[in-house]
This record gives C-alpha cells, sequence and structure tokens, in this order.
C-alpha cells in the first residue's frame, strides 16, 4: 500500500525526521518498504488564477475561451477542459512558464492562435503538472488561494512510501495505521485519534435493519442521511492525494468515501436515497434468482450464500464487495446515504473469491476492519462533504445489536524477557503497552492484566507482546555474543512438568533444538533436490515391520497395550516403513509409474535395554528419512531417454547434504541389514566411527515387479545420534576463495580386487591434505595378465596449490608421494605411461 508521508504526519504528535529515517524506522518494525517516491515540483511560471468568464470558442464546439485573472493581469485562455467554470481557482502556466513533458523534457508555454483564437497560457490539469494522472479535466483550487501567487508555495515537496504488509497487520491498510505504528516508534505515544469528532446523531432514523441470521456476518451497521448534495468535482486535498496515490477522482462524494478509506481503513458506501425503494435499508441474505447489476458493469446472480445491501424490493449491494449500478450517485444526486459498515472477513473473502471480484474493499474485509471505528469513519466522511455549501445531515442510524467484548490477558514480563533472550525493564515494557491497550492493570510485578486496542486483534499471547517489544525497541538489543537463550514456543509452550529433563536420564533443550536443526537442514536441503515432505501416522502393523525390516526388528518394537486396530498396534521403528506405504498406496491406486520423491521428519521408538531403570523403557530418537522412485530427470527434447533415480545417486545426495550441514560421512557394509534391503546396494553412513544413517534399495516383491523397471530407493539418518557426535563441534567458517586454479592429473594402480575405491581415496587425503581438492575413479580394468586376483584402477586428482607460482617438479613430487602411500598401505603398484 502507497502512503503519503504529510497526510500520515497530522495523526502524530510531532514532526517526522527525514524520510531516510523513516524508511529506516519502518525496516527495523518490519515493514518491507517496496518503493519510495519524492514528489517535486517540476514546473516553473504557473501560478494562481481565477476564472471570471467562461464562454463557447467561435470555431470549434469542444473548445471554450475563458478570462483569467491572476491578481493583477487579465489573461484570453482557450481550453477544452470539460469541468472549467466561472468562479473557480486554477492553475495558470502564464507565457514563458516551463511545464514537464511526456518524454521527460520540459516545453515552454507561448502565445498561440488555436482554431484562430489567440490563447495567452494555459489552464492545467494534474498531469499537465507533473502532479497525477488524471486528465481528463482542470485542477481545482481551494478559493482562499492567494491569486497569483506561485503554486510552489502551495504544493511542498513530499515522499510517497510503499508498503510489503504482513498479512495479520490489517491495522496498517491506512495513513492512520502507519501514524500509530510510527507514534509508538518514535514517541512512545498514541497517534492523534482524539482529532476525530464523535458522530453526529439526529432525531430522524433512517429505517435499516440486519437480518437475525446474518448478525454473524454484518455485527454493525452506521448511516448518515445527507440532503442539499450538490455533486461536482472534489477539493484541492482530496483530489490531489487520491490522484498521487492511483485512485480515479469520480465527483465529490465517492471521492470522499475513498479519501476516508484511505485515512482511517474503513470502507464506505454512498447511495442514492432517491433510487432506495420504500426508504429502507435491510442487510440480508440474497434469495434464490436475485441479480445484482454491479458497478462494475457486470451483472451477477446472486443465491442464499450472498449477503447483500437491500432496499425494500431488491438487492443494491453486494456486502463488502461492490455497490449496484441503480443506486450510484450522479451528477443529478441531492439526498445521499453514506453506509459504513463491519463484514465477518469469512464471509467477503469466500464470496469475493467465488466471483473472482476482488476491490479495495473486500481486500480490506477480507483482512479485517475496526468494528469500534465505524462511527468516526461516517463523521469523517461527512466532514468532507459538509464543506460543500448547502449540505446538512438529515438523518443518522446505528445498529450495533451485540458488541464484542474487550479481549483480556495475563501478561508475565519476566515471559517476555525469558522470550527474548535479553532484559526488557518493567518501565520499557509499560511505555510500549500504553498506546497499544486500552488498559494494563498491574496485579504484581510479575502478573499484568492487559486489553489491546481494537485495532491490534492480532495480542493475544505473551509471545506477541514479546515480538512488540522486539520490534520497537530495536533488534541491536540483542548482543551478538550472548548466549542463544531465547526461547522458541513451538517447544517451550509445553507445560514444566513434561518438558525433557535434564541429566543422563534426558536431553537438554539445547540438545532437543539442535537434532531437530539437523533434521530441518536436511529437509531444507532436499526440498531444493525435488523431494516433497510426507506425514505418516506413526503406528504400523506387526507385518509391517517382519516385511520390511524383519524379525529382530519386531522383537524389540513398541506394542501398544489397546491398540485401535492390527495394523496400529505398534509403534513405528523406522520412518521407512511409512515411506514404503506411500509407495506401495500410489503403486496399488494405478500411480505405480509416476515419479515418487518422498521426504519425512519424526520420532521413531523402540525397547531400549540401556535405559538407567528396573523395568525397560522403550526409547525414542528424532530421524529424517527419504524415498525416491521413478525418472529424476522428466523426459526432453534434448535428453531422449530416463535417468531413473538410483541407489548412487541418492548415496550422493545424502552425503553431500550431511557435509553442507557439518557431518563428514564415511560408507561401510552394514552390520545389519533390514529383511527387505537388496544385498547388493545397501551402504551404511558412519560418522566417528558410529552409524548414523543408510541408503538402501528396496527389494520386496512388489518393488521388484517386472512391471516397473525403476528401483524404490530408501534413506535414514538417526538425528539424535548425529548431533551427540557433532556436540562441541565449532561451527562452520566461511574462508576466502582460493586464487590459485585446480591442477588436474591422472593416476593408475595396480591393486587387489578385494581393496575398495575408498581406501584408494583414504591413501591419498592422507598423504596430500589440503593439496588434494577432489578425487574421482575413471575406469576399472581386469585382465588376466594383471594376475586373477588383480585389478588396474585409473583415477583423477584435483589439486589446489598453495600459490600461483607452483613448478612441475613439485606437481611430480607430490603425485610421487601418493604413489608410495599407496603401495605402503595397500601394497599398489603405480603405472607409469
Amino acid at each position: 500500500m502507497k502512503y503519503f508521508l504529510s497526510w500520515v504526519q497530522e495523526f502524530l504528535p510531532g514532526p517526522l525526521p527525514d524520510v531516510d529515517h523513516v524508511v529506516a524506522a519502518l525496516e527495523q518494525l518490519g515493514l518491507s518498504v517496496a518503493g519510495l517516491e519524492r514528489t517535486q515540483t517540476a514546473f516553473e511560471g504557473v501560478v494562481t488564477a481565477q476564472v471570471e468568464n467562461v464562454g463557447n470558442h467561435p470555431n470549434a464546439e469542444r473548445l471554450r475561451l475563458a478570462t483569467v485573472f491572476d491578481g493583477s493581469h487579465r489573461h484570453q485562455v482557450v481550453c477544452g477542459a470539460v469541468n472549467l467554470a466561472k468562479g473557480q481557482c486554477v492553475a495558470l502556466a502564464k507565457i514563458g512558464a516551463r511545464l514537464p513533458g511526456e518524454d521527460g523534457k520540459s516545453f515552454v508555454i507561448e502565445t498561440r492562435k488555436i482554431r484562430g483564437i489567440e490563447s495567452c497560457g494555459m489552464i492545467c490539469s494534474a498531469r499537465e503538472l507533473g502532479l497525477g494522472q488524471d486528465a481528463q479535466g482542470i485542477m481545482v483550487l481551494p478559493q482562499d488561494w492567494v491569486l497569483g501567487r506561485p503554486m510552489q508555495s502551495y504544493i511542498a515537496p513530499d515522499a510517497v512510501i510503499d508498503l510489503e504488509l504482513p498479512s495479520n497487520r490489517w491495522d496498517l491498510m491506512s495513513h492512520l495505521g502507519l501514524s500509530r505504528e510510527l507514534a509508538i516508534y518514535f514517541w512512545r505515544a498514541s497517534s492523534k485519534d482524539h482529532q476525530l469528532s464523535n458522530p453526529v446523531e439526529t432525531r430522524q432514523k433512517i429505517s435499516i435493519s440486519i437480518a437475525e441470521n446474518a448478525l454473524s456476518a454484518c455485527a454493525r451497521y452506521e448511516g448518515a442521511l445527507l440532503s442539499g448534495i450538490k455533486v461536482g468535482p472534489s477539493s484541492w486535498t482530496v483530489s490531489h492525494r487520491l490522484r498521487a496515490l492511483g485512485y480515479p477522482t469520480i465527483n465529490n462524494v465517492v471521492d470522499a468515501t475513498n479519501y476516508v478509506m484511505l485515512e482511517l481503513g474503513q470502507p464506505l458506501h454512498a447511495f442514492d436515497w432517491a433510487k432506495i425503494k420504500g426508504e429502507t435499508i435491510q442487510v440480508r441474505w440474497a434469495q434464490t434468482g436475485e441479480r445484482l447489476a454491479a458497478l462494475n458493469g457486470r451483472s451477477y446472480e446472486l443465491g442464499p450464500q450472498d449477503l447483500v445491501i437491500a432496499d425494500a424490493e431488491r438487492p443494491v449491494a453486494l456486502a463488502g464487495i461492490i455497490g449496484g449500478e441503480e443506486t450510484k450517485v450522479v451528477e443529478t444526486t441531492t439526498d445521499v446515504l453514506i453506509e459504513c459498515a463491519w463484514f465477518a472477513r469469512s464471509h467477503v473473502r469466500r464470496r469475493s473469491k467465488a466471483l473472482g471480484l476482488s476491490t479495495e474493499s473486500s481486500q480490506r474485509f477480507e483482512r479485517e476492519t475496526d468494528v469500534v471505528l465505524l462511527g468516526l469513519a461516517v463523521n469523517r466522511t461527512l466532514e468532507i462533504l459538509k464543506e460543500t455549501p448547502g449540505v446538512s445531515v438529515r438523518a443518522t442510524t446505528s445498529v450495533f445489536p451485540n458488541p464484542p467484548l474487550p479481549v483480556r490477558f495475563e501478561l508475565s514480563p519476566d515471559l517476555v524477557s525469558k522470550t527474548l533472550g535479553f532484559s526488557v525493564s518493567n518501565e520499557e515494557l509499560f511505555s510500549l503497552l500504553t498506546p497499544l491497550c486500552e488498559e494494563t492493570e498491574k496485579f504484581d510485578s510479575g502478573r499484568w492484566l492487559v486489553t489491546p486496542k481494537s485495532w491490534r486483534s492480532d495480542l493475544r499471547l505473551n509471545e506477541d507482546i514479546a515480538e512488540e517489544a522486539l520490534r520497537y525497541l530495536g533488534f541491536e538489543k540483542i548482543s551478538k555474543h550472548q548466549d542463544d537463550s531465547a526461547r522458541i514456543p513451538a517447544i517451550t509452550n509445553i507445560p514444566d512438568e513434561l518438558q525433557w529433563l535434564e541429566g543422563e536420564q534426558g536431553r537438554s533443550f539445547k540438545e532437543l533444538t539442535k537434532a531437530r536443526y539437523y533434521g530441518d537442514r536436511l529437509v531444507e536441503l532436499f526440498l531444493g533436490d525435488g523431494f516433497d515432505e510426507a506425514l505418516n501416522h506413526s503406528m504400523v502393523s506387526g507385518g509391517q515391520i517382519e516385511e520390511i525390516c524383519g524379525p529382530q526388528w519386531l522383537a524389540n518394537a513398541v506394542q501398544l497395550e489397546n491398540p485401535v486396530s492390527a495394523d496400529m498396534a505398534f509403534v513405528r521403528p523406522s520412518l521407512s516403513l511409512g515411506l514404503y506405504q506411500n509407495w506401495l498406496r500410489n503403486r496399488r491406486y494405478g500411480k505405480g509409474g509416476t515419479p515418487m520423491f518422498l521426504q519425512e521428519l519424526g520420532y521413531v521408538h523402540s525397547w531400549d535395554s540401556s535405559w538407567p531403570s528396573q523395568a525397560p523403557m522403550p526409547g525414542s530418537a528424532l530421524h529424517w528419512a527419504a524415498a525416491a522412485w521413478g525418472p529424476f530427470w522428466p523426459l526432453h527434447w534434448k535428453r531422449q531417454e530416463e535417468n531413473n533415480f538410483d541407489f548412487w545417486q541418492m548415496t550422493g545426495t545424502l552425503e553431500q547434504s550431511l557435509r553442507r550441514i557439518g557431518a563428514f560421512v564415511s560408507r561401510r557394509k552394514p552390520a545389519n541389514p533390514m529383511a527387505s534391503w537388496h544385498p547388493h546396494f545397501q551402504i551404511e553412513f558412519c560418522c566417528q566411527g558410529v552409524d548414523i544413517g543408510y541408503v538402501a534399495q528396496i527389494a520386496t516383491e512388489e518393488s521388484l515387479d517386472h512391471r516397473w523397471d525403476s528401483p524404490l530407493i530408501v534413506a535414514e539418518v538417526n538425528l539424535d545420534r548425529l548431533e551427540s557426535l557433532l556436540r562441541g563441534r565449532a561451527s562452520v567458517r566461511y574462508a576466502p576463495v582460493p586464487g590459485a586454479e585446480l591442477i588436474r592429473r591422472d593416476l593408475s594402480v595396480i591393486i587387489e580386487k578385494s581393496i575398495s575405491w575408498g581406501k584408494i581415496l583414504k591413501c591419498v587425503q592422507k598423504e596430500l591434505g589440503d593439496l588434494l581438492e577432489m578425487a574421482a575413479p575413471l575406469d576399472v580394468y581386469v585382465a588376466p595378465k594383471l594376475g586373477h586376483s588383480k585389478k588396474s584402477v585409473a583415477f583423477r586428482v584435483w589439486l589446489r596449490p598453495p600459490n600461483d607460482a607452483v613448478r612441475v617438479d613439485e606437481i611430480n613430487e607430490w603425485l610421487a608421494r601418493a604413489g608410495r602411500r599407496l603401495k605402503m598401505d595397500i601394497a599398489a603398484e603405480v603405472r607409469h605411461g
């Protein structure tokens, strides 16, 4: 939303600092500034003047001839504006004046003949002065502006700020709302809401009713009937601000409702009272078959799900969304009903989406509006319209059967400080709550009862107040060197008696959250690789455990005493059980050929014989798991063959992801494989010699079905075990990008067939250390001339020299060292040539 800073300033207790300081304050408050436009006057020689006479141009039907007086001289001007009238105060560009052009270049006003009549100047529109986009008519200035004064003396430089608003901060969709935010930030005070006068009341009342079954969708309805309205152009202030913010000016009545909406955030609507049948307004649900010809030129068929504003005969507006064409305000209108109501956001959002109709009003009602502000919004509209001579308030109405009770909740200042991780004094906190709350009652220093103001309906918890304190006090309050002592509500909202115990039989909060952190990082990394997140039930059947994991796992599984069904008799010992069922369910419902890439984060359970108590207890651990099936890359015109996601892709992806979270792992053959693992495609990952997870291909009867040509691959990581191994390790540190280029060389060795690539790599890493950037196998060759137990392995190394000035003999020496290490450790024979 866009805001005029000069408009916001009208509600502030003091003058705003410069624009750059305001932008910095808004960013601190969490309000992203999407755009900043500084308005400057780009014209010279334009003065205020009065139209003395207006006549028809003798040689052109659409042109008019005017005499304009600037306080000292009279000027004859040819003008084509339809809204030009005698007595108006206008902006006159005199001979020699300079105006901004369409191409960014200015042009000078000169005397010239238009259809044979000499024109000595130009009566300007907002667009011609660079003050807006409205070019349909001239700007009509206030009558109290002194004639002959330069326009720059009345139009000061200003700034328009465009903000990206959080979805929960509906109160900021107005200039008053932003002023409240800035008043608290700069002055710890309330904005000047008190300058809005109380609603006008009259003895005569309008017949307005809300149907009993519609009170949940329309809780309040305010209205005022004005007589003696002369529909015409708006005042300078209203029209200038609307145009500058991108809103068209229609007439003084409609412009007033739009102006108040932008100022206070409350949508309003104006009806031509003469077109309201029976002089009555009903808020009710539409009847089947009723129609509404809307202001956007479309006709809508309504039904019982649509809330309407209706007169005695038919709907005249769709509540909270759009008005009707038949009752709109036109030039001949003399009596106007100003409507201001509160509509439930759920209803407006649902109907707006169903109709595909979004308006300025619906966008505000969909978020929420302040039910307390309605009377002030009506009166503010009346203030603007009563500036027109002859206007009077004929009747008013207020229907508010069930005013909501104020929301109160108990606040603990100590809990606010604990949530933030730094101390907030009671005085500091109270100074913030005073402008945010209607009342703050202190029972004692540790227990307050607060009542948030109606426009801060999002404040309901201690954590909400902590967030406000952090925004207004500044994020710099958080020390860069302090310990991470802030609470995490998702974990610490658990009652104290149910939280994990510190000590031998439990885990601290830091350990618990750190394990979760590693899991969230893995989820984030695999999301980037196309793995969607799954959420499966933690209860499984014994048959599932035996089929996927094996009889030994079933023996150690935790069984429920009173299961809901046989299929939910055990607590899962592995996340792969749920992911396998996801794949199996898709296959059985005809989606077996569809690619599936899933991951899950959750707890697994099994009997833990090491539990230090007399009776055995079930142990729990946080795990992450993934399952992949089908082509990883879809068919493309450049790639005619699908590449199925296989065992080695999962191995490499998981290994790289673990490395990115600080876990450097090695591979080994699993000591206790699950029953469903393929005998040739299973790997166990180890960190510091302890197994933390695995990658395996599932080899059940269903997954090996000949109709499916893609393997089902699963992976799983024990995050609690990983956290305990990485505990105390230094955080990841970033080093500058090395300047020396990589040096690539190929080596070939003859070794025993039983020696794996991992042993070769370990030898090279051990010898070359930081010089070795990367190594990868190229080829394996077996031939009788090498020997029945021998094989030849060719591999490539990438070396990172310490500097650019490296000689060939130094590189050869590094390779020779690697060869000697291979010969010493694994009896490798280095091949030359």
